[in-house]
């Protein structure tokens, strides 16, 4: 929905992930970004971490900076599993 509205990371969802988190004590609010999640499956790393979730939140805004949004959903199409 706010794809082509971000460098990588909404900062948006990100931050009402962060507070759901934060009220409700569970991780399920869904605030990764196509590119984000492209990250994760790309480098295999699924822990729920804070570590993870702020290195994953710098790969995604570098990503983007050599990347373009056509080639980052072509990979993400490719990579992501759909059940």
């Amino acid at each position: 929905k706010r794809f082509y509205k971000h460098k990588g990371v909404d900062w948006y969802r990100t931050t009402g992930a962060f507070i759901n988190m934060l009220l409700s004590m569970k991780n399920d609010f869904g605030g990764s970004t196509i590119t984000q999640q492209l990250i994760k499956n790309l480098t295999k790393q699924d822990d729920i971490t804070v570590q993870r979730k702020l290195l994953e939140i710098f790969q995604a805004l570098e990503f983007e900076k050599s990347y373009d949004k056509e080639e980052i959903m072509e990979w993400y199409l490719n990579i992501v599993y759909f059940g």
